[in-house]
């Protein structure tokens, strides 16, 4: 379960709206075939979500979603586009994914984050693996999240024509179509 805005002082500063079941307010673009998020008792719920971590990941981005997430009860799993489990973050910080990225079973996923930094970014773009499962859950209506410099990742693969976006100031001028 996640976000219930219309108690959250937390989530009140980010200007967002309550979302209800009845899907009267908050709703975004983005909830999915249906126009609303699953919802229970107010509260957005999600089973499962991947964030994908690669080298020179932003350790912040990366691990603030994780913390946040597994707080919500989501169960995370922190995925590899690097090839190896071990990863070195933007700050040189070793991180130990629970998986490579090519081992997930994506079947029971609901949302995949990419979070931000440089390398990080070039090197999720570079995953062949991380740009298909991001292309596939859009395509399916899925949720695909991303942080700082890495929607230019999903706009490069087409995903933010005709959707709003925002990206780290140096990487607007990557957002095409949004």
């Amino acid at each position: 379960k996640l976000n219930h805005h219309a108690s959250c002082a937390a989530c009140r500063p980010c200007g967002m709206r309550p979302f209800h079941s009845t899907g009267k307010t908050g709703v975004p673009a983005s909830a999915g075939p249906s126009g609303r998020f699953p919802t229970s008792g107010g509260l957005i719920k999600m089973s499962k979500a991947v964030v994908f971590f690669a080298e020179g990941t932003e350790e912040c981005e990366a691990l603030l979603v994780v913390d946040l997430l597994r707080r919500a009860k989501v169960e995370v799993l922190v995925a590899s586009a690097s090839g190896s489990r071990g990863i070195l973050s933007s700050h040189k910080v070793h991180i130990t994914a629970d998986a490579l990225a090519e081992e997930v079973d994506y079947s029971d996923v609901d949302l995949v984050v990419l979070p931000g930094g440089i390398p990080g970014t070039p090197n999720l773009a570079a995953n062949k693996t991380v740009t298909d499962t991001c292309a596939a859950f859009a395509k399916a209506g899925k949720k695909v999240a991303a942080i700082c410099a890495a929607p230019s990742v999903l706009a490069a693969l087409g995903l933010l024509e005709g959707k709003n976006a925002t990206a780290h100031a140096a990487f607007q001028d990557k957002l095409a179509g949004a």
